[in-house]
């Protein structure tokens, strides 16, 4: 068959089904086979309105998936088994999504082998763009990460941000809350209490526990599981 070369203004229509509208069991097709021993399928155009297509899309090529160029919001494409919607992606005016749809146990998952890297604001026009996860009802952030390199969890109660070149930890800063550090003992055998590290100004480290009669204690090292060692915060003299 010779090659057939669409010139400027000219279209191909193929007709599938065309028999005054009555639908066929089985429905119509257009194939695109490659031929050998055994035909294979490439392409198939189907009714109701199906594309198939057969092997992989190489690196380069483009595809564009649009059901509604002019609109505001909609479904730009749905994943599907079967017949069988999961998920989708969708728009909604200055936002895109992917979702899921169905059971609320679907997961949407990222594997890689190597990172997995999210560029927020790469055209640079958005004041301190953050990623953000949040509740069912999308009301509710409960950690946002910035872009300026900022933490926030649980909608602002903890925040771990920099001050010029300090790291500031700010606990409690939602109305009526309390701000609270709870570091829980390690467990396990023997048991250890749980130990707050400060540095000196020129980076030497001291350990601050408390003992088990209720005393705040100093060590210039690792108590380890022996609570008595150092000095009572109480007793120590300038």
């Amino acid at each position: 068959m010779a090659d057939y070369v669409v010139s400027d203004n000219e279209s191909i229509i193929l007709h599938i089904n065309n028999d005054s509208g009555a639908d066929n069991s089985p429905p119509d097709d257009v194939r695109v086979q490659k031929f050998q021993s055994s035909p294979v399928e490439l392409l198939t155009l189907s009714e109701p309105p199906k594309i198939k297509l057969t092997g992989r899309i190489e690196r380069g090529d483009t595809i564009v998936l649009d059901n509604d160029a002019t609109g505001s919001t909609g479904t730009i494409a749905q994943l599907a088994k079967g017949n069988t919607v999961r998920g989708e992606i969708a728009y909604e005016t200055g936002e895109a999504r992917l979702q899921t749809l169905g059971a609320n146990d679907d997961d949407i998952t990222l594997r890689s082998a190597s990172d997995v890297v999210v560029w927020l604001d790469v055209d640079d026009d958005a004041a301190n763009a953050r990623f953000q996860f949040r509740n069912h009802d999308g009301t509710n952030d409960h950690l946002s990460v910035y872009e300026d390199g900022d933490l926030t969890l649980f909608d602002g109660d903890i925040t771990v941000a920099k001050d010029g070149n300090d790291v500031v930890v700010v606990v409690g800063t939602g109305t009526g809350a309390k701000g609270a550090v709870d570091l829980a003992a390690p467990g396990g055998s023997p048991a250890r209490a749980s130990v707050l590290v400060l540095e000196t100004a020129a980076g030497t480290p001291w350990w601050l526990w408390v003992d088990g009669n209720g005393l705040l204690r100093i060590h210039s090292a690792d108590p380890g599981s022996d609570d008595t060692l150092g000095t009572a915060v109480r007793d120590q003299t300038a």
